[in-house]
């Protein structure tokens, strides 16, 4: 028979509800759901919302505004979230081109080969430049 139920915070899973059996189980709880809120409460106080610096030309302007500061973050987190759609969209489309290449090219060995070089040097990035220089074709940097 439990001898009372203490109600932890409500979180985004719901609210987490627990029960003791003796007084002394509850009075642990307690400190300890007392612990935890002050360590919370510590963390917001360290880890304090992201601050942004406002342009110099803006800082004395009376039509700068927190509407235009929420407008410009919104802005930059739709344009991060394009970009990344962007990368995620590009690498899926070259997976499947490298793939749908090695099928093909299974029964020649030429082109088979050619394919998986061509994906090894798209791995490796290496900056040439062609020189007409007799004992130095390439020179890299």
């Amino acid at each position: 028979m439990a001898m009372g139920v203490t109600k932890l915070k409500k979180g985004s899973k719901g609210v987490v509800i627990m029960g003791c059996e003796t007084g002394e189980e509850m009075k642990k709880l307690k400190e300890t759901v007392q612990i935890c809120e002050f360590i919370l409460d510590a963390l917001d106080v360290m880890a304090s919302k992201k601050k942004f610096r406002i342009p110099k030309v803006w800082e004395e302007k009376k039509w700068f505004s927190d509407k235009i500061r929420e407008a410009a973050d919104r802005r930059d987190k739709a344009y991060k979230k394009a970009l990344n759609g962007v990368v995620k969209l590009i690498r899926k489309k070259k997976k499947e081109y490298y793939e749908s290449m090695i099928v093909l090219n299974k029964e020649n060995p030429t082109t088979m080969l050619k394919t998986l070089k061509e994906v090894i040097r798209s791995e490796l990035v290496v900056n040439s430049v062609k020189v007409d220089r007799p004992d130095s074709d390439i020179i890299e940097f």
